[in-house]
């Protein structure tokens, strides 16, 4: 067993220890707070007929692995996912004009529950194009890990979502995944993640990508890096140089730069 595999087996041991102590509910006894996996990415050219089209690519995808867990989409408004409407929002989205805005999600639960799992987008018209970036996060549960070759699968999904995209930057791994109407638990989150050194804090990443034009949120458990970053930190080559010497680091490739 490699190093880096032998690291992977500790560390779910542990989450899977402190996964419970994460968990929170509310007063009626609804889930409000889990630990789940989630990655975060954000990319240009929202706007345009090629991106909307790779969109759609992603959504697709992600709805033929999970169709069974998925029970609602959010698309102008909350309604129950059926193949039909997933065919006519999957239309709408591509044929939307370039100066239209959307927001668009499948889910495994509405947005006063906790979604374990989702995919969400928000694009950004074409006037504001130069000043803002869109936005795709994807959450699965945190125990799809665990399964036969659950992080080589993870893997798989945050490089094709990487370069379906064409990331400028993004991350992924472990963080608190709240319902999407859940506000009052964000100070929550926030002590959590103090207290478990890791976990990302991510409640609404489309508002933050207003401040992140020209820098990144963070490094986490997977760092995603676009061509222009990687040229900022002197290239692939010189990054892989000097973190060699670190087994527990390692280079994935996508379309538009390095994970």
């Amino acid at each position: 067993m490699s190093d880096t595999t032998t690291d992977a087996v500790r560390l779910l041991a542990g989450v899977a220890q402190q996964s419970e102590r994460v968990a929170m509910d509310s007063e009626l006894g609804t889930p409000v707070i889990r630990l789940g996996l989630i990655t975060t990415l954000y990319f240009r050219n929202g706007h345009t007929l090629e991106m909307k089209r790779r969109v759609e690519a992603c959504f697709s995808r992600f709805y033929d692995a999970f169709k069974p867990k998925l029970k609602w989409q959010l698309f102008k408004r909350m309604r129950r996912l059926s193949a039909s409407g997933f065919a006519s929002t999957r239309r709408q989205v591509v044929e939307s004009l370039p100066d239209e805005q959307f927001i668009w999600s499948i889910a495994s639960a509405t947005q006063a529950e906790v979604a374990m799992y989702s995919l969400f987008v928000m694009n950004t018209p074409q006037g504001q194009a130069d000043n803002d970036r869109s936005c795709l996060k994807m959450v699965l549960p945190w125990s799809c890990l665990t399964e036969p070759d659950g992080l080589k699968n993870y893997e798989a999904w945050i490089r094709y979502l990487s370069s379906e995209v064409q990331a400028e930057h993004g991350f992924g791994g472990l963080a608190c995944v709240l319902p999407c109407d859940g506000h009052q638990y964000l100070p929550w989150e926030y002590r959590l993640a103090q207290d478990y050194i890791g976990l990302m804090v991510d409640p609404g990443p489309h508002i933050e990508s207003l401040r992140l034009l020209d820098r990144i949120k963070g490094v986490s458990w997977y760092t995603v890096l676009g061509e222009g970053f990687v040229r900022q930190l002197g290239g692939s080559d010189r990054l892989r140089g000097e973190m060699s010497a670190h087994s527990d680091i390692v280079f994935h490739s996508y379309r538009n730069g390095l994970i």
